[in-house]
């Protein structure tokens, strides 16, 4: 990635320092769903790319210890003023100081800014800083999804398509296997008739993801993001 690419990353993206290392309701209510079977307390947790710090200060609120990697200036200082430690971008270079020493890594919205030469790179030092039965979490933009295309080209600085296939492909007999190819589906919040509008669209779009995959064939996923877990073998 390069940092040139980012320049006020932050206005794009609207994080301003007030909401820096806090987490909505929601976002709460998502996390809880994408980690769950995953034990966060007293974790060692690292998160790759941490943006405006939202999933770090849920999983310090879920008793993990936490650490973070970013290349974004503004997040870097916003971290340091918060105490945050802050590991290499270069996942690399934290090597051999944090071999085998996180319970946790999850990337979110990140491997998709990343060449693939630079995925399979990341994923080696992950497995590595990973303790035997460690966890990696990941999101990115659905490549095998007509909806994923919305996120993929929404921003200029993502450099891989990629897809459930693909990770399997990448992480085939290599020391990170796929345990979960799909997040446990989040509770609908708010009022009544907002969780009731909200199972509606639900129920549509699984009717429809239904129709799409009869009519063409398809065997995959057509989730707008692919959220999984890859956990590191333990011999």
């Amino acid at each position: 990635m390069a940092r040139q690419d980012y320049i006020d990353y932050h206005g794009w993206k609207s994080w301003p320092s007030e909401t820096f290392f806090q987490f909505t309701p929601y976002e709460a209510n998502l996390f809880s769903a994408d980690f769950d079977g995953v034990s966060l307390a007293t974790a060692k947790f690292l998160e790759i790319g941490f943006g405006n710090g939202a999933m770090l200060s849920w999983t310090k609120s879920q008793g993990a210890e936490i650490y973070g990697t970013e290349i974004l200036e503004t997040s870097l200082q916003r971290a340091k003023n918060s105490g945050i430690r802050i590991l290499s971008s270069d996942l690399k270079d934290n090597l051999p100081e944090y071999g085998g020493f996180f319970d946790v890594v999850a990337a979110y919205d990140v491997f998709e800014h990343l060449t693939v030469p630079q995925i399979i790179d990341a994923l080696d030092a992950i497995a590595k800083m990973l303790k035997p039965g460690g966890k990696l979490l990941l999101r990115f933009p659905n490549g095998q999804s007509p909806f994923g295309r919305y996120l993929q080209h929404a921003d200029h600085t993502h450099r891989s398509v990629l897809s459930l296939a693909i990770l399997d492909q990448l992480t085939f007999s290599g020391p990170l296997m796929i345990t979960r190819a799909s997040p446990k589906k989040a509770p609908p919040l708010g009022s009544l008739s907002r969780r009731l509008a909200v199972q509606l669209k639900s129920s549509l779009r699984n009717m429809t993801e239904w129709y799409l995959k009869k009519v063409f064939d398809l065997n995959c996923d057509l989730s707008t993001n692919v959220v999984m877990q890859l956990t590191k073998r333990t011999q």
